[in-house]
């Protein structure tokens, strides 16, 4: 049997929580770096660089991709802040779960209503359109991991774990 490997990446889309972080440091930086200007001087040149700094690390930590990589039935999702820093989400094995289903489906509805499982969200946030709902094993129970699959990535779920996939 050949190994297979398929890989997506998908964009989070910026909330309104998002955009006002944003614009609220970018606002507090040029305040306090406009009052410590009137009044310290060369303080007020490093509390600029430093306050530029932190909007820019703001920037950064605000920007979110989710990594999708399968690789012989087993789903690693990776988080990606700024497309530079890395973390690692999750590893979820899709022979072990209990079902792969889209978000409007009948199962997926079943399964999204049970507020006693863990959730994890690695959708862009957009629409409910194209997200899909695994239920994998999760410490002594299960949780509800929420993602976007492309037809590639859903082609080799099918090949691999064809029950476990439904419609």
């Amino acid at each position: 049997m050949g190994d297979s490997y398929v890989e997506q990446l998908v964009k989070r889309q910026g909330s309104m929580l998002q955009m006002g972080i944003r614009v609220g440091a970018v606002v507090s930086a040029i305040i306090i770096t406009y009052i410590m200007a009137a009044h310290i001087g060369i303080i007020s040149l490093i509390a600029a660089f430093a306050m530029g700094y932190g909007v820019y690390y703001i920037f950064i930590m605000t920007s979110v991709e989710y990594e999708y990589v399968l690789v012989n039935g087993e789903l690693t999702v990776d988080i990606v802040y700024g497309k530079s820093k890395r973390k690692k989400a999750g590893t979820y094995d899709i022979k072990k779960s209990e079902v792969i289903a889209p978000l409007n489906s009948d199962y997926g509805a079943m399964y999204h209503k049970n507020m006693q499982m863990k959730a994890f969200d690695f959708t862009s946030g957009t629409d409910e359109s194209g997200v899909y709902l695994m239920v994998a094993p999760y410490g002594a129970g299960t949780a509800k991991v929420y993602f976007e699959p492309n037809e590639n990535m859903l082609s080799a779920i099918r090949t691999q774990a064809p029950s476990k996939l439904k419609r």
